[in-house]
């Protein structure tokens, strides 16, 4: 479904499909992702089977905003609520610790979430409420897809919809931050380099 023939169409459809306990394939501010609702067994399955990955590796979660973070993760203080505010929207994420609640309901003592610099993703995840899955569209340990005709060619059989812009995508990972420490550490090197994302804590 092209985004831009019908956006809020696709809004509609996408927000049916994530209730739905389906799957679906859509732009982000990094690269196409696989979506689903990360509190569907039947979707997180399939999504794992699909990639080929270890059922026991977590995901990046999609948020609209730090207050839907706030239900989730654990903010330690007040400079880093600072931080968060100055990095966010953007193509990094997170790695936090949860908060009780965020424990019970993911299973889990610590997530990977991103607000992502993506109309279409924030409206989503506006619309939805809920953390919304986002995992590069590839086999685990292939490079990931990031054109509609590889990725149809690929996967158009084994998901329930796919979600595309006709505008040109970069095609670059988001940058990958662990912050349930006391330093923010670098996991993986993305569309923003470190230094830069350092340089918000210090200025």
């Amino acid at each position: 479904m092209v985004i831009e023939e019908d956006y809020d169409g696709a809004i509609d459809y996408a927000t049916e499909t994530f209730f739905s306990e389906k799957i679906f394939v859509y732009p982000t501010d990094t690269v196409y992702g696989f979506g689903g609702n990360i509190f569907s067994n039947k979707a997180v399955k399939r999504i794992t089977e699909i990639k080929g990955r270890e059922a026991s590796k977590g995901f990046i979660l999609l948020l609209s905003s730090i207050e839907s973070l706030s239900r989730y993760a654990e903010i330690k203080d007040v400079s880093q609520l600072s931080f968060l505010r100055r990095i966010f929207p953007n193509p990094i994420s997170v790695v936090m610790k949860l908060t009780m609640r965020g424990e019970e309901e993911l299973g889990v003592k610590s997530a990977a979430f991103r607000i992502p610099d993506n109309k279409f993703c924030l409206d989503l995840c506006e619309r939805i409420k809920l953390p919304l899955i986002s995992t590069s569209v590839n086999r685990s340990g292939e490079a990931p897809l990031n054109s509609f005709s590889e990725i149809k060619k690929e996967f158009e059989s084994e998901v329930d919809v796919i979600f595309y812009t006709r505008a040109e995508e970069e095609g670059s990972v988001s940058t990958l931050i662990d912050l349930t420490g006391d330093k923010p550490v670098l996991l993986r090197e993305g569309k923003i380099k470190f230094p830069e994302i350092i340089k918000n804590i210090l200025d």
